[in-house]
């Protein structure tokens, strides 16, 4: 990601904003919803949260190229 964006801050932030969305998740998927069963099929969902997170951070800074 560092070599693609040529940031390491952006990098490193960019990272930390996915992998916090993790854990974000799970309070709000246990207190607000109040469903309290894990399984490993859950764990399987984080995979596609950070492919996810990761993609989004690289069209953001494409389009973002593409503007100046």
């Amino acid at each position: 990601m560092t070599i693609h964006t040529g940031s390491l801050f952006l990098s490193f932030v960019s990272l930390i904003n996915v992998f916090m969305s993790v854990p974000m998740t799970l309070v709000i998927y246990t207190y607000v919803v109040g469903v309290y069963y894990f399984s490993s099929l859950h764990l399987s969902v984080v995979i596609i949260i950070v492919g996810i997170g990761s993609d989004d951070i690289f069209v953001f800074h494409d389009f973002w190229r593409s503007t100046f």
